[in-house]
């Protein structure tokens, strides 16, 4: 009926308001995941069931954060922050740096006995790591952590539930991702935390797993 309807002008001048207040949303939401970022990453290391548990929390937050800013994506863009987002963007169309990182990471994967569901899981969190670390590497010094911070926002739910059981191909993963964040050690939400993870997942899957970790210790200890 007619009375249920908002006359058009009001319908337009209701979107317009709700693109102008989902910036400081999106901002919020973002400066929070960060803040949370840093937390995690400074005070959550008494044991890798304590670091991991809050990092996995901190990723359901961050998929929060992706939903809304896919939705809101276009005003944006459109945005005074925008320039930030094309950046990134620009980063990744410019990739001509296709990196091999995550390529025995995947190999690893492919050849476990997890089963189908965590595979995928694992495969999809193994493929945005390494679109991780080409990002990182075409981003500028002073950007390039944007690659670290991204990654959590990325993955899946069943990567999730995998890292959640302690599966250890899912902290393979994650020990891969301690070398990007080594490579952004600079960052002051970063710090030594790249180092701290690889060591700490090296230590809990022990010499069983002792050359798969091969590379990811080999990494840290770079420079």
């Amino acid at each position: 009926m007619w009375f249920n309807r908002a006359p058009p002008e009001l319908t337009d001048r209701g979107a317009s308001d709700a693109n102008k207040a989902c910036i400081p949303r999106f901002l919020f939401a973002s400066l929070l995941s960060i803040h949370i970022l840093y937390e995690t990453f400074t005070y959550y290391r008494a044991t890798l069931h304590v670091f991991i548990d809050r990092f996995l929390e901190l990723a359901y937050l961050h998929r929060g954060v992706r939903t809304m800013a896919s939705s809101m994506y276009d005003s944006i863009l459109e945005s005074s922050i925008g320039p930030f987002l094309i950046n990134i963007r620009n980063a990744q169309e410019a990739a001509k740096h296709r990196g091999n990182e995550c390529a025995e990471l995947v190999n690893l994967i492919q050849a476990s006995d997890l089963g189908p569901t965590a595979v995928i899981g694992c495969l999809s969190a193994a493929c945005t790591l390494q679109w991780a670390f080409n990002i990182h590497a075409n981003l500028s010094l002073e950007d390039n952590v944007h690659a670290a911070t991204a990654f959590p926002v990325l993955l899946a739910a069943d990567f999730v539930d995998t890292a959640q059981k302690h599966q250890p191909e899912a902290l393979m993963v994650l020990a891969y991702y301690g070398v990007l964040l080594h490579r952004c050690r600079k960052s002051w939400i970063i710090d030594d935390v790249g180092t701290f993870l690889v060591r700490l997942i090296a230590g809990y899957l022990g010499s069983f797993w002792q050359e798969q970790m091969r590379w990811p210790l080999e990494e840290i200890a770079k420079e």
